[in-house]
């Protein structure tokens, strides 16, 4: 299966790790239909966690990666809340009073109405902490989309 990288999402440095600590690094909104891409690039295995409501990444709760290998992540919450603010929505109701997000923008006859989805993104961010004492590992983060074969 191949990747496009869509963006680099963040680090957490070797350096950062040498504490013995977890350390994190913000990663940022996640599109539709992506995922992180989480490599280990400093030599040691680490534990990490990815999540919107911030816990720290933990021998109980983290996900072991491999020094020098590669993992794809897909955190878990509802997709539906992933869309970018000002995105055109459908919907059954046309007097919609903003409840669950969605709002009725009045347009004019040069300009049409549409629906906007009106809910906060969900921001994401990477906890890492090394899997062994004192040996410092690092992480950097890329969101990517599923490839196309011929593309």
């Amino acid at each position: 299966m191949s990747f496009k990288t869509l963006r680099n999402a963040g680090t957490v440095t070797a350096a950062q790790t040498a504490d013995d600590a977890a350390h994190e690094a913000i990663i940022g909104k996640l599109s539709p239909s992506s995922s992180y891409r989480v490599t280990e690039f400093g030599g040691n295995d680490v534990l990490f966690l990815i999540s919107d409501d911030y816990p720290t990444a933990s021998s109980t709760n983290g996900f072991y990666l491999k020094a020098n290998t590669t993992t794809t992540v897909v955190p878990d919450v509802e997709r539906a809340l992933r869309f970018a603010s000002g995105v055109p929505v459908a919907q059954n109701d046309d007097d919609d009073t903003g409840a669950n997000g969605i709002l009725l923008e009045s347009g004019t006859a040069d300009d049409p109405g549409f629906l906007l989805y009106d809910r906060a993104e969900t921001e994401f961010r990477i906890s890492v902490i090394n899997e062994t004492a004192s040996s410092d590992g690092a992480v950097y983060v890329e969101e990517v989309a599923q490839g196309h074969p011929g593309a």
